[in-house]
Order: C-alpha cells, then sequence, then structure tokens
C-alpha cells in the first residue's frame, strides 16, 4: 500500500483518471484533516471503497508526548519500521512553531549535540517529514487558527544530507492544493554543507535558509562541528 504523503500531487493524479480527483483528494486530506476515504463524498462511492486498499491517508502514531511548562509539546513519532523521529510544537504569542527532523540520527557528530552521537540511522521520506507537521498543527490547533505556525527544519539529522526528500516535503507542504504553506514560513537550518547550499540556490522555489555557526571564530567552529 502507497502513502499518500509520500506524493506530490502532480505524482499522485499520474494514479487517477480523471486526474483533477488528485486535487480532491488532496483537499480532503491536507486542508479538511480527513483520514478516512468514506469522508470524502465528492468522490464517487466506487473510489471510496476502493482507494483505502491502495492509499493509506492515515498520520504515524504518536509514541509519547512530552509536555512543558511553557505550553511546548515534544513529540516522539513512532514509523512504519518502527524507528522513533522528533517533533516538537512551540507556541509563542504571535505566531507557533513546528520544528521538523529529516533523518533519524545524524552524520554530522556535532560534540554539543545527543543526535550526532546516535550516528546516521537513515534518512526521512519525504511523506515522513510531511506528517510530522500535520500531526503538531492537529494536536495543538483549533480549527480556526489551523494556518498560525511557521515550520522550522532544525530538529534531528542535517537537512541537506537528504536534500531530494527535503525538497520535495517542502514542495508538498507549499501546494496550494494542500497545506499552502508559503515559503516565507519554512526555514531550513543546515551546518553549512556548501555544494547543497549552492544547489538551492537554483531552486526555483526556495525556503529561508539558517545556518548554524555555532562559534565567533572558525577554530571555535571547528572544534565543535
Amino acid at each position: 500500500m502507497r502513502s499518500l504523503f509520500e506524493y506530490e500531487r502532480p505524482e499522485l493524479a499520474e494514479f487517477l483518471e480523471p486526474p483533477f480527483r488528485a486535487t480532491q483528494i488532496y483537499k480532503s486530506v491536507y486542508q479538511r484533516w480527513f483520514d478516512d476515504f468514506e469522508l470524502m463524498t465528492d468522490l464517487p462511492k466506487s473510489w471510496r471503497s476502493s482507494l483505502p486498499d491502495e492509499w493509506d491517508i492515515k498520520l504515524p502514531a504518536i509514541h509519547r508526548r512530552f509536555e512543558s511548562t511553557d505550553g511546548t509539546r515534544r513529540y516522539l513519532v513512532r514509523l512504519h519500521d518502527a524507528e522513533l523521529v522528533e517533533t516538537v510544537f512551540i507556541p509563542e504569542e504571535n505566531r507557533n512553531t513546528i520544528c521538523i527532523s529529516s533523518q533519524i540520527g545524524c552524520a554530522l557528530a556535532c560534540t554539543f549535540c545527543l543526535t550526532g552521537q546516535l550516528g546516521l540511522i537513515r534518512n526521512l521520506g519525504p511523506g515522513e517529514i510531511v506528517t510530522q507537521v500535520l500531526i503538531a498543527q492537529r494536536d495543538n490547533l483549533a480549527w480556526d487558527l489551523r494556518d498560525s505556525f511557521n515550520i522550522v527544519l532544525m530538529g534531528m539529522g542535517e537537512p541537506l544530507h537528504n536534500y531530494d526528500n527535503v525538497m520535495k516535503a517542502i514542495r508538498i507542504l507549499h501546494d496550494v492544493h494542500g497545506l499552502n504553506m508559503s515559503m516565507s514560513r519554512i526555514t531550513l537550518s543546515t551546518a553549512g554543507l556548501l555544494p547543497a547550499i549552492e544547489r538551492l540556490a537554483d531552486e526555483p522555489l526556495i525556503p529561508n535558509l539558517a545556518i548554524s555557526l555555532t562559534g565567533a571564530t572558525n577554530q571555535k567552529r571547528n572544534d565543535l562541528m
């Protein structure tokens, strides 16, 4: 069975005839929060019966939720292979932030980072990145405030080490018939991988970029990173 969250809308349309059904399904899943095809009454009844055999639209399970006194919520999300990934919802007075991960573990091994001590276990797929946002959004925001958040890729992993999957996830989140997230509301944080940053500069759609300097001098940064 395919996870719908792994696919951009044009890719999804390649599996469906007529293709406009992809837009209907995208809107239902991302904008209306449906996790059951039977709720999609704009689809033919025969589709609502057959699609569950081919497509998974359920979010991963929350393995554990940690509550902070300032309202921050940290999630351990259990993936299909039983690996766990961290997602954080950070409430603020004028905005909310959802911090998501791009890898399980990390290959960079920065001395100050606990994730780096794990080593790299594996990259996350685009759907595993996207669903972190949906879990935090739906667990924290009322319906009338559902769009009141930004996204930062500052969780586990180095996003530019998982370039293709991260950029695909960003395009899915940006889709006007999906979450419709403006690129100005998405920030990618990197340790500073120059070849990937140069590649990013050539993308037609670019999120905000944050570079972790860590130290005030090159020597200090080299020691830490």
